[in-house]
């Protein structure tokens, strides 16, 4: 009787796997670039045209939504959006809901990004937000109300949109690793240029929904001052999500001397963070 009651119990966690969908495009994980024709990236395509391109593009700030994701990229989306061009394009089923993260290109004017097919019927909406300076970003999320192909785009002016994920639940959005168990991040070489002038730091650090929101790259320069050594922060630089834990960061060496190089993870809303081991370079 064991047996079949294991076989069973297989059964059906294959069939609960197997009908368990969450699918997802983030601009975290693209090139910076223009896109002319429709580009497929996984279950998605991202659509747009020569005579009005939709383009990848990293941001100065990274901006955050309410469930605590950040984003370092988004995708541009021109105006007035067909299911031609200016869109995101992806299958979906009846009962599965779609979750955009997304801004107004205006930092003034709100706009909507829709749902709909490639007859123009919009089957739901999320208010993008104006881009301004407090550097939020919006979210919302529509159900699907019958299976087939889908689009996500502007109803109008042109937008940005961070992220798209289809799942088979709302609630699947919100969940994320354990902070506490988080293994922290690793510096794994260090590397310098023949001249000297400059060093490439090599890490490792999840970020995202299993990681940090932001690691801080810090280089420090050790000098001697009235007789005592000094380490003074002489370089930083911010790092937004990535799909790859595999990370690098370079720096211009500008002074000769000592210099100390460390990895700090943060997530947003905690006070915990992981700084990783000190690689020195003399």
């Amino acid at each position: 009787m064991k047996k079949p009651l294991l076989l069973l119990i297989l059964l059906l966690i294959t069939l609960t796997c197997l009908f368990s969908q969450k699918l997802s495009l983030s601009a975290n994980d693209l090139e910076v670039q223009e896109i002319t024709k429709p580009l497929k990236v996984d279950q998605f395509t991202i659509m747009g045209v020569e005579s009005k391109p939709t383009s990848i593009q990293v941001m100065d700030s990274p901006r955050t939504s309410e469930d605590g994701k950040l984003f370092s990229s988004r995708i541009k989306m021109p105006g007035t959006g067909t299911y031609e061009r200016s869109s995101i394009k992806f299958e979906a089923k009846a009962g599965q809901f779609v979750t955009v993260y997304v801004n107004s290109s205006s930092k003034t004017a709100k706009r909507e990004c829709v749902l709909f097919t490639s007859d123009d019927e919009q089957h739901g909406s999320v208010t993008a937000e104006p881009a301004t300076d407090d550097l939020k970003c919006s979210m919302g999320t529509m159900a699907v109300p019958f299976d087939g192909t889908f689009y996500v785009g502007s109803s109008g002016s042109g937008i940005y949109i961070y992220e798209v994920v289809v799942s088979d639940s709302m609630e699947e959005e919100n969940k994320r690793s354990d902070w506490k168990a988080y293994q922290g991040p690793v510096v794994t070489s260090l590397d310098c240029a023949e001249d000297g002038t400059e060093a490439i730091l090599a890490f490792t650090a999840a970020t995202g929904d299993d990681g940090a929101d932001e690691l801080e790259v810090t280089v420090k320069r050790t000098s001697s001052e009235d007789n005592s050594v000094v380490a003074k922060v002489v370089d930083k630089k911010t790092l937004g999500p990535s799909k790859s834990n595999e990370r690098t960061a370079s720096f211009n060496l500008k002074q000769s001397g000592s210099y100390e190089f460390t990895v700090t993870a943060y997530r947003k809303d905690e006070d915990l963070k992981y700084t990783s081991n000190a690689v020195k370079l003399d």
